[in-house]
Formats: structure tokens, sequence, C-alpha cells
């Protein structure tokens, strides 16, 4: 089994679900690093089991919109889970994240700035690393598959209406990473990519 982060660490690396993600089944996880996994992200890591968090909603986690297989994953060890929610539970959190991750009146949350804060507050990393999260849903036709799992419903699109969106929203993260010291690179090898990151290979990382 392997040896799972649940404290600080120097370096985090959150995973989406765009096609790209394939590059990161090749990967050797690095000591001091904690892997973050948006929904269906964890399945390209299935056989190594090496991620530390998962951050869903409690209806994927039980499988009532996701992959039945995560909850066996979880349930042997319940910190697996990466549950946002606390960040709404108690004050000084709440009041340092609500408005950065549901600024807008209709909420407008998505699993990606979800995982971002979540990240940043349980492993307070001085460096962050993005893989998967190109959002490059527009790139293709209707019925395409659009992730590396097959076809994904574009959540962040659907919850904050457009890429402009998406990019204010992104503002609003590079500013808190400025005033932490926090560094965001984007370890993707794509072409097209809507993370206004800096690219960095993972050996580099």
């Amino acid at each position: 089994m392997a040896s799972f982060q649940f404290n600080e660490c120097e370096k985090m690396i959150i995973f989406g679900s765009s096609k790209n993600l394939i590059t990161a089944n090749y990967w050797k996880k690095k000591d001091g690093h904690a892997w973050v996994m948006i929904n269906h992200a964890w399945q390209i890591r299935e056989r190594n089991n090496d991620w530390d968090k998962i951050v869903c909603s409690k209806k994927y986690l039980n499988g009532d919109e996701g992959d039945k297989n995560l909850k066996s994953h979880v349930d042997n060890m319940p910190q697996r889970y990466g549950d946002y929610d606390i960040l709404w539970k108690y004050p000084t959190l709440k009041k340092k994240y609500f408005s950065l991750m549901r600024p807008e009146t209709n909420f407008g949350g998505t699993m990606f700035f979800n995982a971002c804060y979540y990240g940043i507050e349980m492993y307070q990393p001085s460096k962050i690393g993005f893989i998967g999260c190109d959002m490059d849903y527009e790139q293709y036709s209707k019925g395409e598959d659009n992730a590396f799992f097959g076809v994904a419903t574009p959540d962040p699109f659907i919850a904050l209406g457009s890429k402009e969106g998406i990019l204010n929203r992104m503002s609003v993260l590079e500013d808190l990473c400025k005033k932490e010291k926090i560094e965001l690179v984007n370890l993707s090898t794509a072409d097209w990519t809507i993370l206004p990151f800096k690219k960095e290979i993972y050996e580099n990382f």
C-alpha cells in the first residue's frame, strides 16, 4: 500500500480529466508531493493507488453519478476524501475562502476551484502543478470523447458560463497565490489549454 500524504507538503498536483491526463499514467510519484484528484481523474492512477485526496460531490463519492469502484478505495481510508465542505464549517475558513470560491450570488462553484482552495488549506504548498485541467471541451465536436475516460460534462463552463468567466475566477486564484507566495504551473503537454500558468515538465516539478 502506498503511503498517503495527510500533512503539509511542499508541492501539490491537481489532476483533472482532460485527454492530456494520460501522460500522468507514467509518472513516478515524488516524496513530499500531494496528489489531489478531481472527480474521474483518480482512475489514471487506479493501478498505482498512490493518489492522496479526491475532491468530488458526495453523490459522486457514493457512486450515484460516478464510478462505483471509487467508494471501496475511500471506505478503506476515509481520509482520502477531500471534503471541501469543511471550508464552510469553520468561521475563519469560511471568511477566508467563501468569497474566493463562490463570489457570485448564484454561487457558481466548480470542483476545479473547490480542489484548488481545499488543497491550499490542507497542504499549505509553496508550488501547485496542474495536469488534465486544460478545460478544452470546446475543441471537440458534440458526442466526441473530450476526456481521458470518454465524454465529460463541462462543469466549469456550465457553472461559470464562459471561458471569460473561468479566467476571471482564475485571476482571483492567482491573486491569492501571489499573496501566499504559491507558484502555479501547468504540467500539461497539450498544445491548447485555458490555464494561464507557465508550462513546466513533470521531471522539473
